[in-house]
């Protein structure tokens, strides 16, 4: 947003600037927790498969399996779904802020012709749209939260089970 022009901003809905500014500072706060996986997950990853091949040899390529499918197919899904969301949810926030200050624009007129109603109505059809992708993207968050806090253990479990039945 610091790099529009003057022109640019006067352009722009309101809506749109806020919403920018909001997605922008979200991504720059993941930023600081998320930065320490960049370097920290290789090293997992290697320390991992170490000591699985020392203790239980073929085996543990199950794990390594594994690992490899989850971390690099599966993210790789994941964001390309996480961002067809966030451009989904960004669009509805856009009309529904763009609505809500049409409303508030025209309070006087809306109040004179007794039009609550209706605009009640197209307020929540757009915040239902808006809800119902939010919450496509929730489950997806949670699925992949899910996968982050059992990466160990379902690494770990699927080497003992490929050992126990080899």
């Amino acid at each position: 947003i610091l790099r529009l022009s003057r022109h640019s901003v006067g352009e722009a809905a309101g809506g749109k600037i806020i919403n920018l500014l909001s997605n922008d500072v979200a991504r720059f706060d993941d930023l600081f927790v998320r930065l320490h996986y960049l370097w920290i997950t290789p090293i997992q990853t290697i320390a991992i498969s170490y000591f699985l091949w020392e203790v239980i040899h073929m085996a543990s390529l199950a794990g390594i399996l594994f690992i490899f499918i989850q971390t690099v197919p599966l993210q790789i899904l994941v964001s390309k779904l996480t961002k067809r969301f966030r451009a989904k949810i960004a669009i509805c926030t856009d009309e529904r802020v763009r609505l809500m200050n049409e409303i508030l624009t025209g309070m006087k007129v809306i109040k004179m012709y007794t039009w609550e109603k209706p605009f009640n109505k197209l307020m929540s059809t757009i915040r239902i749209r808006e809800i119902r992708v939010l919450t496509a993207l929730s489950y997806l968050k949670g699925f992949t939260r899910a996968l982050c806090n059992n990466f160990e253990s379902t690494t770990l479990y699927l080497s003992v089970l490929a050992y126990v039945l080899l």
